[in-house]
This record gives structure tokens, sequence and C-alpha cells, in this order.
């Protein structure tokens, strides 16, 4: 049974136990006003890779679940956080969102241009990660015996049911030393990441297996919740997790 969604009476509650739940810190700037641009529930997959693109300030989907709207004061704001956006899982869900983040980051260069397909691939998996077992709440495909048509059936009906694609995906970009760091959150339960295995052909942990093979940093933390993507600031190469 779906349990339903927090009412607007609920929401500092909800706020809470998402902070409580995800381990972030609580954001006690302004929630609305001039620095935050709303994306539309509606937009199409154009509209959101432009409004991404071009952001200047947070960047509030409203399909997020007006339960969770304030999950908005978890995303930190500051200097050192030139990007935020709060997405539905919806949203977030393909390559619109995923394009329209990394051009933004390419056009405020923070980004390498040479490193555009790699940090597009990398945060593709990110955005997997915390979609598929952070918010629509499934286990890796292996549990599913590699059967991708009985996994991808139960995600669609998720990301339909408002109660998993109104859920938030948090994401962040910071500049670090000669890094762009990429943060990518979710309120789901956590997971434990699969353990590294050099079998490429096993599904489990696959997606890990890309990103540090196309990010130099990569680490999940606050439970699976969070993961965090390294990329070069400046022209270079890449390699097995290594700038050279």
């Amino acid at each position: 049974m779906s349990r339903s969604l927090p009412s607007s009476a609920d929401r500092l509650v909800a706020g809470d136990s998402i902070a409580a739940r995800t381990g972030l810190a609580a954001f006690r700037g302004p929630i609305l006003g001039d620095d935050v641009k709303v994306l539309s529930a509606d937009a199409d997959i154009d509209t959101v890779t432009a409004v991404l693109a071009t952001a200047e300030c947070l960047v509030v989907d409203d399909g997020v679940s007006p339960g969770w709207r304030d999950a908005l004061r978890l995303v930190p704001g500051g200097r050192s956080r030139p990007f935020r956006a709060i997405l539905s899982t919806r949203t977030a869900y393909g390559m619109a969102a995923v394009r329209g983040i990394v051009a933004w980051a390419i056009g405020h260069g923070y980004l390498a241009p040479a490193n555009r397909s790699r940090a597009e691939s990398a945060l593709l998996e990110a955005m997997a990660n915390a979609i598929f077992h952070g918010n629509l709440g499934l286990p890796g495909l292996n549990r599913f015996g590699g059967d991708a048509d009985a996994y991808f059936k139960i995600a669609t009906e998720r990301l339909a049911d408002p109660e998993w694609g109104a859920r938030p995906i948090f994401v962040t970009l910071t500049p670090v030393g000669r890094l762009l760091i990429v943060h990518v959150g979710d309120v789901g339960c956590g997971f434990r990441p699969e353990p590294d295995t050099r079998d490429v052909g096993t599904l489990a942990g696959r997606g890990r297996r890309i990103m540090k093979a196309l990010a130099a940093i990569v680490r999940v933390s606050r439970g699976g919740r969070w993961t965090s993507l390294g990329f070069p600031m400046r022209d270079g190469s890449i390699v097995a997790g290594r700038r050279v």
C-alpha cells in the first residue's frame, strides 16, 4: 500500500525528517523570491535543458510534491555552490537535465569543454542511482535476475505515481581547487554500494565502475543518498579515475 504524501501543514516536519534521513545540513536562507527560478512541471525536454543551462539562481522544479517543498532548506547556497537545483524524480530521469547541468558548467567556465561527454555519462549514472536506488526504492538489476523489462516496468509505474515521481533530487556544483565537484542527492532509504569487482560482465556495481572510469573523484556518502563526482576545470583527460 502506498503511503500518502505529507500535507502542507506537515511541511516543516517533513523537512526535518528529510534532514535526519539524508544527513544534509538545513539551508536557512530564503526559499522563495527573486533568487529562485521555477521550472514548470510540464516543461518539455528542451525547456528543461535550457532552464538548467542558463540558471543564475536556485532552480526549483514545480513538479516536486508540495509535501516535499520544505526540502529546499536542505539545498545549501552561497558563492561556493554557484549552481543549485531541486528536481522532481520525473524531471531528473533522462538526458535533458544532465545536458542542461553540464552545459551550465561549461558555459560558466567550471568544466573543460573537452570533458563534456565524460561528465554527461558519469552524471547520468549518478542521477540513475539517485532515481532508481534512491527515490524509486528499487534494488539493483541483478536482484531481478537481469530482467530489464520487469525492472523498467516497475520503474515506469513508480515514475508516474506522485508518491514516487514527485520526490526531490538535489544537484549542486562546487568548485574545489582545480576540480568541479558535482553532488547528487536523493531522499530514498539509502543503499550499500555493491563491492568492486573486475568482472565487467556482472551487473553488480556497474554504475559505479562507469563513474570511476569517467570522473577524477567518485564518492558515495550519507548512506548511499549522496554521490559526488569530480571533473577537471581545465582541459585534460581522465583515465581510470585519474587526470593525466
